[in-house]
């Protein structure tokens, strides 16, 4: 509840996440008005409701304010009447014949229906004839001679059973309007199950006279059916979530577009429904879904997914398919749209259910996990089929994890492109290693007081045979994802040893230290502390050496086991550095806890640290909080004198950037180590390279 008013009639209106609700004076009724009513939004302010002089009520939320008149807000006191549209078998759609056919006299006319008992997999849609919003209807039905009770199921307009025994039934349904009018009269359809061969009393005495055999072999088969049941079920939905899978979402999105190509209205005698109604497909991924599967089990991964599947069915229609495809991906089918804003009040709801904590473990060891969804929506436009619009929903997801996660992003024929492009590098980055495309480019790190390299930070640089050099952020997050980075991450270790093993001491006496970065696949893998040894091992290379570098971001996913890993590393001798520091979310507490020797200062805070005191004030915290933690301190993107003068008088000792040295091929900086050249002035490369890499010439 965000906002709260009275009007002057004795109703309270009330502003939540959801719309704004009305109720009566003595709380009888209630009323919910959305976006579908005429407001602007469901995102409101907190206490931002209000009534004026003249009695008017707003309500102010992100898109401005909503005013509402009470008493031009008027209950529809006409309950809608119910007909029948469609009937499913199996899952699939039958399809009347012509205006005469034996389905469309039994909806219309007859009121009765007869189907054989091997049709036992059913499904009756309806629709209440409300014009004036038909997307709220309510609708409750029951089965008299199966169940006496109504189920109540909001705005999903269909009943299914399985496996009905043969007899008479009454499907009965009533549906109420926006305003909770109910129709009293429920719309009615005698439904025969008619009985299988054996079930007639003159095959029950045939069976008699033929003996227990013949029971007997009836028996296995009507076992034999029920098995052909059940594994019916079990190809058709996910045996952990109950969802639809993804052979019955495909096959729902098939009868989906088949009703479109139909016309736009109800056969003969039942009404308009819907003019041109929109169909459209989310496609979802959870984030970071891997990290709890990773860190907490995958105990705890399943019931994430049983969570998250049941907050879906919630924050959807009755209506729409929701169905789990595989893995941490989900889909939702919307039909019968008025307009795209439908989908994109779905997609609110979605992104808002999954933003809350969701609780797995057990009673003694309760725990919560935290994820968001990356949602592509794609509406069905032009001549395409189900393939293609579900591919078109899984590239929109794709946008919407490269825009940062937790949002929906529309289908745009640009992104085809883009994903064929990000599928062609997947496959480029798997065998980049095998093909010798890949290779290391070292940005020397420097004493920001003398200009002498201390050490350099190791690179890793990709040069595409056909696009050219690609950009270590497009790969590097690909590799993550497919689990590339475990191999090319072990070359890149492996290649920076034995490359400053070779270094010469610097100035000071000291030998050469080298940064190299890991990445948090890299850093949960049980392998990790054996391939830093064998890398020690095989180079010669000192382990104090050695510096690994962690952002910030990843220590923060799982600090617990993180803590554990990092004092594992340190224990072999090497050193640890929180690079991009400043970017993250993590506290003092945690930066006393971990085992770290060196703190890098994001670039974002160097840039305008002559020009914006703010940024100046920054990283005079970041550096002073180093120095009394007793770490190293080194500045990320310094590219100009002026960034160069400001961290020398904050105290910062060390540095890397374009102003001292680009990043370097690993035998120019050879021969610049070799010359003991210091870097007070820009040293650039000599080496001219069509890859399009960072170019520099050395100078002595």
């Amino acid at each position: 509840m965000l906002g709260i008013v009275g009007d002057a009639m004795g109703q309270v209106w009330i502003s939540t996440d959801r719309g704004i609700t009305r109720r009566s004076s003595d709380g009888s009724t209630a009323h919910t008005l959305t976006r579908l009513d005429g407001l602007q939004g469901n995102e409101f302010l907190m206490r931002s409701a209000f009534r004026s002089r003249d009695g008017t009520l707003y309500f102010g939320g992100n898109q401005g304010f909503n005013a509402i008149h009470p008493k031009l807000v008027i209950a529809d006191e006409r309950a809608p009447r119910v007909v029948f549209t469609n009937l499913l078998l199996f899952n699939k759609l039958v399809t009347p014949t012509s205006k005469h056919s034996p389905l469309l006299r039994a909806f219309h006319e007859t009121r009765s229906l007869r189907l054989s008992h091997a049709q036992n997999v059913v499904t009756f849609e309806f629709a209440a004839l409300d014009f004036s919003a038909p997307e709220k209807a309510q609708y409750a039905y029951r089965l008299v001679g199966f169940d006496e009770d109504w189920q109540l199921v909001g705005t999903q307009h269909a009943a299914s059973y399985t496996n009905l025994a043969p007899g008479t039934y009454t499907l009965e349904v009533r549906a109420a309007n926006g305003d909770g009018v109910w129709n009293e009269n429920a719309t009615s359809l005698a439904l025969i199950i008619e009985p299988p061969l054996w079930g007639t009393w003159w095959a029950r005495i045939t069976m008699v006279l033929l003996g227990v055999g013949g029971v007997v072999r009836l028996w296995r088969f009507q076992q034999q059916r029920r098995l052909e049941i059940a594994l019916s079920r079990q190809a058709l939905h996910d045996a952990l979530t109950g969802l639809a899978n993804r052979v019955l979402f495909h096959d729902r999105v098939v009868i989906s577009l088949q009703r479109l190509t139909r016309a736009n209205r109800m056969p003969s005698g039942v009404g308009e429904v819907i003019a041109d109604p929109k169909v459209a497909v989310l496609f979802l991924d959870l984030d970071n879904f891997k990290h709890v599967n990773d860190s907490l089990g995958h105990h705890a991964g399943d019931q994430l997914l049983r969570i998250v599947s049941s907050r879906l069915l919630n924050a959807t229609r009755g209506c729409d398919t929701v169905a789990r495809l595989g893995g941490d991906e989900f889909a939702v089918l919307l039909e019968n749209m008025r307009a795209a804003d439908d989908a994109y009040v779905v997609a609110d709801r979605i992104t808002a259910a999954l933003r809350q904590p969701v609780p797995v473990g057990d009673e003694e060891h309760p725990r919560e996990a935290s994820v968001s969804a990356s949602i592509g929506i794609a509406f069905m436009n032009g001549p395409l089929d189900a393939t293609d619009l579900l591919r078109n929903a899984d590239a929109a997801m794709y946008r919407a994890k490269a825009e940062g996660k937790g949002r929906y992003v529309v289908f745009d024929p640009e992104l085809v492109a883009a994903d064929e492009e990000r599928l062609d590098l997947e496959h480029g980055i798997a065998l980049a290693r095998a093909h010798d495309e890949l290779s290391l480019a070292y940005q020397p790190i420097i004493d920001v007081a003398t200009g002498a390299v201390v050490g350099a930070e190791a690179l890793m640089r990709w040069m595409h045979p056909t696009r050219g050099a690609i950009s270590p952020a497009r790969f590097i997050p690909l590799a993550e994802a497919s689990g590339v980075i475990l191999d090319i991450g072990q070359w890149a270790l492996g290649t920076a040893c034995n490359a400053a093993a070779q270094w010469p001491r610097a100035a000071s006496g000291e030998p050469l230290s080298v940064s190299v970065n890991v990445s948090w696949r890299q850093l949960m893998h049980p392998h990790l502390l054996a391939e830093v040894q064998s890398a020690l091992d095989a180079s010669g290379l000192r382990a104090t050496q050695l510096t690994l570098e962690i952002t910030e971001s990843v220590l923060m996913q799982d600090t617990a086991t993180a803590l554990r890993i990092l004092c594992s590393l340190k224990a072999l001798g090497v050193r640890l550095a929180v690079d991009d520091f400043g970017t993250g979310y993590s506290s003092l507490r945690y930066l006393q806890q971990f085992p770290i020797d060196v703190l890098k200062i994001d670039k974002s805070f160097v840039d305008h640290l002559a020009s914006r005191p703010q940024d100046a004030a920054l990283a005079r915290m970041i550096i002073g909080l180093g120095d009394s933690l007793g770490l190293a301190m080194v500045a990320e993107g310094v590219e100009h004198e002026a960034q160069r003068e400001r961290l020398l008088a904050m105290g910062c000792r060390f540095a890397q950037g374009y102003l001292f040295a680009r990043p370097l091929p690993a035998a120019e900086l050879q021969a610049l180590l070799t010359s003991g050249h210091t870097l007070s002035a820009p040293v650039h490369s000599t080496t001219t390279r069509t890859s399009g890499n960072l170019q520099a010439i050395l100078t002595s």
